[in-house]
């Protein structure tokens, strides 16, 4: 509503009296109104739990690699996939804060994982 200055006084417009189909017609814009944002809400949900089920499934994904790895022969996997696989540790040690109980499960599934990868040098092994 806007408010009308009428020299140093101010008013305000009294709100209009509607009648039965005026009624029925706001209440109808409010529920349109209503259900949009539901349905908004819904939609972002579902995106929410698209999302979080997408990364539970990458983290999985990356549960099994590091399992595979570490079960192959030594030298038959590469200096640089261990690299790339060690490098992801740090971005799975930021997923922690998360509140999803998906996420969550997959993640601690997957930072286990790394224990065998968190043991000293080889060279500080052999004495050197």
């Amino acid at each position: 509503m806007k408010r009308e200055v009428v020299g140093q006084e101010t008013s305000w417009p009294t709100q209009k009296k509607l009648s039965g189909p005026q009624i029925k017609e706001d209440e109808h814009k409010k529920q349109e109104s209503l259900k949009t944002v539901m349905v908004g809400e819904m939609f972002l949900d579902r995106q929410r739990w698209s999302r979080l089920s997408e990364i539970s499934f990458v983290l999985k994904a990356i549960a099994t690699l590091v399992i595979s790895l570490k079960k192959a022969p030594e030298g038959k996997v590469n200096r640089s996939s261990w690299e790339q696989l060690i490098s992801l540790y740090p971005y799975l040690v930021e997923c922690t804060t998360t509140t999803s109980s998906q996420v969550s499960r997959s993640l601690r599934e997957a930072l286990l994982q790394y224990c065998d990868l968190l043991k000293p040098p080889t060279s500080y092994l052999n004495g050197l």
